[in-house]
């Protein structure tokens, strides 16, 4: 049975590790149970392999469905794609932070901004250096980047940082607050 999640299915976006039912309409042989794996796929009978990460569910069964036709298996395939498991989206937070630790991510949310991750953090402890939180991220091709952030000048000035990455953290993602030199 499918884990209650996001009310909007088109708000999700489909995860590394989460597990599915992908159903095809009349063709049980080509309906599969399976999680996303870490490259973003799943193995489909007859498609092979397809990257469907990212996308929302509704998304996914248009590919599906699209790519059933476009090879001629089958005329008017329809696909539906439940997630049955929702894949563990978990930030770290170390250093000078009240509670340093593992933080989950809301299922319907894919990042959140830093802030609010070092609130549930419990925020800074008296001897954090809030000018030079550092996030440390895993790219898809496997290397990893830091990037440094200004929270205590992000939080004077209130900026719009709506599209600014540096200021939201993502599945996976390492902040480190380190104490400030006195």
């Amino acid at each position: 049975m499918a884990q209650s999640g996001p009310n909007k299915a088109d708000i999700y976006r489909l995860n590394q590790q989460d597990l599915l039912t992908i159903t095809v309409y009349d063709n049980p042989d080509l309906t599969t149970n399976q999680r996303i794996d870490v490259q973003g796929r799943v193995q489909i009978p007859l498609l092979g392999r397809i990257e469907i990460a990212g996308m929302t569910v509704g998304e996914a069964e248009q590919k599906i469905e699209q790519l059933f036709k476009d090879e001629r298996y089958l005329r008017n395939p329809q696909v539906t794609v439940a997630v049955d498991e929702y894949s563990k989206k978990e930030i770290s937070i170390f250093g000078e932070v009240r509670s340093p630790g593992q933080i989950a991510l809301p299922i319907e949310s894919n990042r959140i901004p830093i802030v609010e991750a070092l609130s549930r953090a419990g925020g800074f402890t008296g001897v954090a250096s809030t000018g030079d939180v550092k996030i440390t991220r895993t790219t898809e091709d496997g290397r990893q980047t830091t990037i440094r952030v200004d929270v205590e000048k992000f939080m004077k000035a209130r900026e719009d940082v709506s599209n600014a990455d540096g200021y939201f953290v993502y599945p996976g993602d390492i902040i480190v607050v380190p104490q400030r030199l006195f």
